[in-house]
C-alpha cells in the first residue's frame, strides 16, 4: 500500500460533563455536576476520531493559568508603557506647523 497524504487534518475537543446521581433512598434531592472530561479528536478529510480523553478540571485549570499569564503580561506591558512616559498631549488634536531648528510651533488658526 502506498503512503497517502491527507488533504485536511484539525482538531477539535468536546466537553462532556459527568453527574453524581441522586441516592436511591432521597430521589428527590436531584443530581450534581461534575467537571467531566473532554474528548480531543482528530479530523481527517472528515473522519472524526477520539484522538485522547482528558480530565476536564486539569484543561480548565490550564486554560485559567494561560489567561491569567495574559493578563499579567499585558498588565507588564502596560506598566512599561507607563513609565516610558506617554508625550504630553497625549490624546489631544493639534493642528499646526513645527520648527525643529527652533523648537516653536505655529498654530494655524481656520
Amino acid at each position: 500500500m502506498e503512503p497517502k497524504t491527507f488533504s485536511s487534518v484539525t482538531l477539535e475537543a468536546e466537553h462532556v460533563p459527568d453527574y453524581v446521581h441522586p441516592p436511591l433512598n432521597n430521589p428527590g434531592e436531584g443530581g450534581q455536576e461534575l467537571p467531566g472530561e473532554v474528548r480531543v479528536y482528530v479530523v481527517i478529510d472528515g473522519a472524526r476520531l477520539l484522538l485522547d480523553t482528558l480530565k476536564a478540571a486539569t484543561v480548565f485549570e490550564a486554560q485559567d493559568a494561560a489567561q491569567a499569564k495574559a493578563d499579567a503580561d499585558q498588565a507588564d506591558a502596560d506598566a512599561q508603557a507607563d513609565a516610558q512616559g506617554a508625550p504630553q498631549g497625549a490624546g489631544t488634536s493639534y493642528q499646526g506647523a513645527y520648527n525643529p531648528s527652533t523648537g516653536a510651533s505655529q498654530s494655524s488658526q481656520g
